[in-house]
């Protein structure tokens, strides 16, 4: 039984011994309404999964009164459906509304005010909102700390999440000592070899990855792949991923000798795990091939392209235009003008392109027509990418 069923059904128990009691009936209906929307929620069902959660918070109202912490109960759950839906405005409103009514009847550091504000936080987290995910977070290790005491393992989770929010505002000195803070908590709490450490592992790589701090993130992902080893396996797809990233680590550190082997390792996992076809495979066959053309390794690098377009398909952009690209350096200039056509021509049949490969695309093309004294052509290919380019800053924050 996870976690979050643990809390449902202790919550419910509290709900029952802590509000004023009403007919059964209509206890056993708003109960009834809430593991319904569950169900239909797990099921795909999510217009049921509406309806009932929508029908609870309308009983819990009409039949509960003013000041009734079920009412909070089901705006929150109602919430939480909307917030898996992406409908962020809707979750944000619903989850100010649980959260004042809980204020009102339990204070303003009571333990139960930790999911609302939790999930506030990740909503105003998903909207860019940092400084107020940051409040809301920082608020919720702040009650926790004051429950449960300053090491407890439950406090490895709120700390992990207000240092995420801080490095999203830049605050990287006070992010990293949360994160060596969560980390601290989960080994003495759980042992150093945890697969949870692994899990805080990567995402201290990750932070210190974005800062171009990648021997300290190399360090960390070496750590967590270690433990996913003993405690999963060598061909887990855990391991997989964590070989994926320490093998980017490297490449980024121009470490290429120790890329590839990773690379390599990875590749087979996914073959074993996933079959040979499938969409990660290409990845992995993708990771290789331009590993191999940094090298200069042309040779080795062309069948590994050609086998992850076979996989994605004959249209995959990136694929196409790093394919084209390798025929450029070899000076296969047809081959690689081909493809580059290929390319836009797979353009015409997608409804949402992916406008920054697309530009790419266009200003390679442009340069190989540079190259091939095709002056004309180029400077059409070039006023197009410059359109692209300008459409993808227009939509991007």
């Amino acid at each position: 039984m996870s976690h979050n069923s643990i809390f449902w059904r202790i919550g419910v128990l509290l709900l029952l011994f802590c509000c004023p009691r009403i007919g059964t009936a209509v206890q056993d209906q708003w109960i009834q309404n809430r593991e319904g929307a569950k169900q239909a929620y797990e099921r795909g069902e999510y217009q049921e999964a509406e309806r009932l959660y929508r029908q609870a918070v309308t009983e819990a109202e009409r039949a509960f009164g003013d000041g009734d912490l079920r009412i909070a109960t089901s705006l929150g759950d109602l919430a939480g459906f909307y917030r898996n839906q992406g409908k962020y405005a809707e979750a944000e409103s619903l989850l100010k509304q649980s959260l004042s009514l809980r204020e009102k009847v339990v204070g303003k550091e009571d333990i139960s005010l930790t999911e609302d504000l939790n999930n506030l936080a990740w909503v105003h987290y998903t909207y860019g909102n940092n400084e107020e995910a940051e409040e809301l977070f920082r608020r919720v290790l702040a009650i926790q700390e004051k429950v449960v005491g300053p090491e407890h393992r439950s406090l490895a989770t709120a700390t992990g999440n207000l240092a995420m929010a801080c490095a999203a505002s830049q605050k990287h000195e006070m992010a990293e000592s949360l994160y060596l803070r969560s980390l601290s908590i989960l080994e003495k709490s759980l042992g150093t070899d945890h697969l949870t450490v692994a899990t805080t592992l990567d995402h201290l790589a990750e932070f210190h990855r974005k800062q171009g701090r990648y021997s300290d993130a190399e360090t960390y992902l070496r750590r967590s792949l270690a433990i996913r080893e003993r405690s999963l396996g060598p061909l887990d797809s855990m391991v997989g991923t964590t070989l994926d990233s320490l093998a980017m680590i490297c490449y980024s550190q121009r470490k290429f000798s120790e890329a590839e082997p990773l690379y390599e390792r990875s590749l087979a996992i996914w073959e074993k795990v996933l079959g040979p076809d499938h969409p990660m495979v290409a990845t992995s066959l993708y990771n290789l091939a331009a590993l191999d053309t940094v090298q200069k390794k042309y040779d080795e690098a062309e069948p590994l392209y050609l086998r992850a377009l076979t996989i994605r398909n004959k249209g995959w952009m990136e694929g196409l235009n790093s394919l084209a690209l390798l025929y450029v350096a070899q000076a296969k200039y047809a081959d690689a003008e081909a493809l580059y056509r290929q390319a836009l021509a797979s353009l015409s049949k997608t409804f949402d392109p992916d406008r920054k490969n697309l530009s790419l695309t266009l200003q390679n093309y442009a340069s190989l027509l540079r190259k091939l004294g095709r002056r004309t052509e180029a400077s059409k290919m070039e006023t197009r990418a410059k359109k692209v380019r300008e459409r993808v800053n227009h939509v991007l924050p």
